[in-house]
């Protein structure tokens, strides 16, 4: 199978390769092709807590909620969150949940 890649993708393939990442470009596609069921599956994970169920900490998400935890620790201390707060939520979270929907 031949494919084309969008020049920016061209450049990633490049750059992995002189970085000696990879030794071919069929590894990297092989590489990033082997992510596609993950991101699948955390799509399928994030509309089943979008819809309520909870977040089963699992091998994968357990660490990924933990680094999460530790940003927001590492980020200071709490603050209230302000009617302003809430209404920049409101206008840019439907962006925010689409533009994900979409990648």
């Amino acid at each position: 199978m031949n494919i084309t890649l969008d020049p920016k993708y061209e450049h990633l393939v490049r750059d992995k390769l002189l970085r000696g990442e990879y030794q071919t470009a069929e590894e990297v596609i092989s590489a990033a092709m082997q992510l596609l069921p993950e991101q699948d599956e955390d799509r399928r994970v994030v509309a089943q807590v979008d819809g309520g169920e909870p977040l089963l900490l699992d091998e994968r998400f357990g660490p990924r909620l933990e680094m999460l935890l530790q940003e927001a620790e590492d980020s200071g201390e709490p603050t209230e969150m302000t009617s302003q707060d809430w209404d920049e939520i409101r206008r840019e979270g439907p962006a925010l949940i689409k533009a994900r929907k979409s990648a």
